[in-house]
């Protein structure tokens, strides 16, 4: 093959000569030319694995004298003389030309080929410096220039589509300027048809995708352009996850579904009023939004509230955004409670001893629900997930408003004998501003079996269910320490875990009283709380329709996440120090 190889790059080069020759010829001399001498010099040079040879032709005709300078593929050194006869115009025409210049005639772009990309500086999931690298392939002609764009991605939709004020943007994706890096190959320079090239991006800002873009040139002049999307990268170091770590869970609820954003609302997400279903697709840059600001806040977990959560929730968009939530790196938890409103699941009253508002387990219908409602949960897929929340190895479950339930105990078997793993039961029993010793004297020890429960909790702070009540809300601070400390008690007294709630304030939006939104108080809340317990629920994340909300909003900005997260690095840092 070698020998056939060589002995056809002779014959090409002696073609090249009859065309030189007659191209000359005929340009000058205007007559018939019979014989021509030529002397052939080889210089061997290797590109990309294929040996090319220099040929530099010195042809004599008449009494002038010319050289020409081609690239003829071959596989060996040599150097040839030989006589030859005229040839024809379409030879000269065809021939000279493409040998003398032939990446003139290449018309096929370089390729961009095993593009890859990690994170080589990374800080508590805080992505600082990456990484790339690739290679750009050519089957004709060398590289000859390669840059390489890092372009912060722009959302500007967020200001048309979903009311964003103009002056909010840059709070929320901060300003990042786009950078171009003029590449040279690993080798260190531009001669072969494959040319492999490496780049740190160092000091990424975050909050945002970026879009990474190739520009490729060959010498022939043929460019190609190769892009490619990062995943979002964080903006801030994930407080939550250090927090978590060092045994502390800091929860927050999670509404899942549309907001009243289209009512007349004390304050709106600085995100602007996106869209969530049904009004909306699930927009994935404000739930990546959510688990940074979440994360840089110091919370780890989110318990996502999606009413009864049906099969058709679970199967559904709240499913989807559990799902992917947990994704992006935060854990999640089911929190569930009875479907008010009608009848469909649990019918109140029925037993004639208890308060008309509790919901009795043993009747027929009420146990059914409640069994079935919670093994499907229990049972599915999303228990499965990496990220969902779990406690010594138990699934857990917050169970909203678990007051209600009365006479549970077989209730409560039949669902821990109908799942895989039995799980970890947070309730929800303290619904108002009360002492847990009486209430257990008089409710607890007749109606419910606290002993399925592993933690007990209340919600929105206590207060939050006594705000349209002068004698609470005017000093809510002052029975929030009161009753976290009495119920902290009680919790060691039946054994089980104490989870705060924790709430920066309450007022649903249709009325005119609430317990009024207080950052310093938020703070004091915070710290009272972390004395009894490692276990704490921020009510809320983003319920805005009720004013517990803490996502970064446009009258208070970032100042609820900056607080809890600046109140947690405070703590840790004291007691590690003790």
């Amino acid at each position: 093959m070698v020998q056939r190889a060589g002995v056809f790059a002779v014959l090409l080069i002696i073609g090249f000569v009859f065309a030189g020759f007659a191209g000359y010829y005929l340009g000058f001399s205007g007559s018939s030319v019979g014989w021509v001498a030529t002397t052939v010099t080889s210089y061997a040079t290797v590109v990309s694995g294929v040996v090319y040879t220099k040929s530099v032709f010195s042809t004599v005709v008449s009494t002038s004298t010319f050289t020409y300078s081609v690239e003829v593929p071959v596989v060996r050194r040599e150097t040839v003389t030989s006589t030859v006869s005229w040839v024809s115009t379409a030879t000269v025409t065809n021939t000279v030309t493409n040998v003398l210049e032939p990446w003139r005639y290449d018309r096929s772009p370089p390729m961009v080929r095993g593009f890859g990309w990690d994170a080589s500086r990374v800080i508590n999931d805080k992505i600082y410096d990456i990484g790339v690298w690739f290679s750009v392939f050519d089957d004709r002609s060398p590289i000859a220039y390669v840059e390489l764009r890092f372009i912060p991605e722009r959302y500007y939709y967020f200001i048309t589509g979903y009311g964003m004020r103009p002056e909010d943007y840059d709070r929320v994706f901060p300003p990042e300027g786009e950078r171009t890096y003029i590449l040279k190959p690993v080798d260190g320079g531009f001669d072969e048809l494959e040319e492999d090239f490496e780049v740190e991006i160092r000091d990424i800002v975050g909050g945002r995708e970026y879009r990474i873009i190739v520009i490729a040139r060959d010498l022939a002049g043929n460019v190609e352009v190769f892009e490619t999307k990062t995943p979002y990268i964080r903006q801030y170091e994930n407080l939550g996850k250090i927090l978590l770590e060092k045994g502390i869970i800091v929860a927050a609820s999670y509404m899942s579904s549309s907001q009243p954003f289209k009512e007349k609302l004390d304050d709106y997400p600085i995100l602007g009023r996106y869209t969530m279903p049904p009004d909306g697709p699930i927009d994935d840059i404000v739930l990546w939004k959510h688990v940074d600001w979440a994360g840089y806040a110091g919370i780890n977990v989110f318990f996502i509230d999606a009413g009864a959560w049906e099969k058709w929730k679970l199967e559904g968009y709240e499913g989807e955004i559990m799902k992917k939530l947990m994704d992006r790196g935060i854990k999640c938890a089911f929190m569930w409670y009875a479907w008010l409103g009608d009848d469909r699941y649990f019918v109140r009253g029925t037993n004639k001893d208890a308060p008309d508002w509790t919901i009795d387990l043993t009747y027929p219908k009420n146990k059914e629900s409640f069994v079935n409602l919670l093994t499907s949960i229990l049972n599915s897929g999303l228990v499965d997930h990496p990220n969902y929340f779990r406690i010594d190895g138990r699934p857990v479950i917050f169970i909203y408003d678990a007051t209600v339930f009365i006479n549970e105990t077989e209730a409560w078997n039949s669902v821990f004998n109908s799942v895989r793993v039995k799980p970890y039961v947070l309730g929800d029993i303290v619904h108002a501003v009360i002492d847990p010793y009486e209430m257990n004297k008089y409710f607890y020890s007749k109606w419910k079996d606290l002993g399925k429960y592993d933690a007990i909790s209340s919600w929105v702070g206590f207060v939050g269910n006594e705000a349209s009540n002068p004698r609470y809300n005017s000093n809510p601070n002052y029975w929030f320490k009161l009753m976290n400390e009495l119920w902290y008690r009680f919790s060691l007294e039946i054994s089980k875990q104490y989870v705060a709630s924790i709430s920066p304030g309450f007022k649903r939006y249709y009325e005119n009283v609430g317990i009024p939104r207080n950052i310093e108080e938020f703070r004091e809340r915070i710290l009272d709380s972390l004395k009894y317990t490692k276990f704490l629920r921020i009510d809320t994340w983003n319920d805005f329709a009720e004013g517990t909300f803490i996502e970064p909003s446009q009258k208070e900005g970032l100042s609820y996440i900056e607080t809890l997260a600046k109140t947690l690095s405070e703590y840790i840092f004291k007691a590690s120090n003790k």
